[in-house]
């Protein structure tokens, strides 16, 4: 059975995975998301908003599945999130350098039966997230690896 994530344990999956981009690809334009996704000493995020944005987009999955449970959401689920947070950040027009790598995502999104290596990353960043019990001690490691 698939392991359902919570909303923070989505957004650290979230961010591993465009860490991993931004550290194959050097993407300038991940930078600054990337920047202000970290989490700082009060548990914030350094951006206030990409919380609120993260919010809103898995509120928008949940209800377009109509998913009777609101607190935890599947793997693909926090994917299609990620869509609509990367939509929001960037405008659904002008993702500049990560163009390509946002295809790649409509792509799992619109054939989720057909593996690449997108999805790949995805359930790498999942497992890497999941190995902490505690989400707080993940943050507490991204904020030591990012400060």
């Amino acid at each position: 059975m698939e392991k359902k994530l919570t909303r923070l344990q989505s957004f650290n999956v979230m961010s591993d995975f465009l860490d991993m981009y931004f550290l194959q690809n050097r993407s300038g334009d991940l930078t600054t998301i990337l920047g202000g996704m970290s989490f700082v000493s009060e548990g914030r995020t350094a951006d206030p908003a990409m919380w609120i944005m993260w919010c809103r987009a898995v509120n928008l999955i949940v209800a377009k599945d109509q998913a009777s449970d609101h607190y935890s959401i599947s793997q693909f689920q926090a994917f299609k999130a990620m869509m609509l947070f990367l939509d929001d950040y960037f405008g659904p027009q002008s993702y500049g350098d990560v163009e390509d790598f946002i295809r790649d995502i409509k792509l799992v999104i619109a054939h989720p039966s057909v593996p690449t290596i997108t999805w790949g990353n995805w359930l790498r960043a999942i497992k890497f997230t999941l190995s902490f019990e505690d989400p707080r001690n993940y943050l507490v490691l991204f904020k030591n690896e990012k400060q």
